[in-house]
């Protein structure tokens, strides 16, 4: 059994600063819509014949199944930054929403010894659900113009179509479609579903030298840069 799955998201937010403590400290809230697509798909391979009776390939079933989600809806949020020390600075960002939710499935059935023909069944559905998000991360720098950045995300989604939860056992699916009744032809299942990871990366910073050609008028100097 293999098992894809894809996550792509895209917001566009309004933020209003909150709280505010010098640079240490700050709170800002956010709103704003938010699009997500997700794919979900998982292939199940068998043999007409086990080894050593039949090693062609040509005798391979697959049954596959596809799920495409997309869910359109808008989120509140608020995003925390906090510069405990120096050479750490905390942020954490938490967003609730809900959304309108496309759903498509196809199940398809593929007999490569030439003996019976692909077959396919789609369905769709459309429903409304919601969902959370945590992001979790920290910048620590190492040198002036070197950080390294750390991040652990919770996304949660309250009912979208997942492929593992589409097939039942026992649930009548046979090579050929004629042999299939229709009460066991697959219809879109929905359920909630938690994403999470972990991300590191580098950081750096360029920095112009305002000490080797002196500040602007009115500007700031070097020593008045925040590191």
């Amino acid at each position: 059994m293999e098992l894809y799955s894809e996550l792509h998201s895209v917001e566009v937010d309004l933020h209003v600063p909150l709280w505010q403590q010098t640079d240490r400290f700050g709170l800002t809230g956010r709103i704003g819509p938010r699009i997500t697509f997700i794919r979900d798909a998982m292939t199940l391979d068998g043999f007409d014949e086990p080894p050593p009776l039949s090693r062609d390939p040509r005798d391979r079933s697959d049954l596959n199944v596809d799920m495409e989600n997309w869910l359109y809806g808008a989120q509140v949020g608020l995003g925390l930054r906090w510069r405990i020390c120096p050479f750490f600075l905390f942020s954490a960002d938490a967003n609730v929403g809900g959304y309108y939710a496309d759903i498509d499935q196809e199940v398809s059935f593929h007999e490569y010894d030439g003996d019976r023909d692909a077959w396919s069944l789609n369905d769709s559905k459309s429903l409304g659900g919601l969902f959370g998000e945590l992001r979790l991360g920290g910048e620590i720098k190492l040198a002036k113009s070197l950080s390294v950045r750390l991040g652990y995300m919770l996304l949660w989604f309250s009912d979208t179509g997942r492929a593992l939860h589409q097939i039942k056992p026992g649930q009548g699916l046979d090579e050929d479609i004629a042999d299939i009744p229709r009460s066991s032809y697959p219809d879109v299942q929905d359920d909630d579903t938690l994403y999470y990871g972990a991300s590191l990366l580098p950081g750096h910073q360029v920095l112009k030298d305002t000490q080797r050609f002196g500040p602007a008028k009115g500007g700031p100097s070097a020593k008045d840069l925040p590191f």
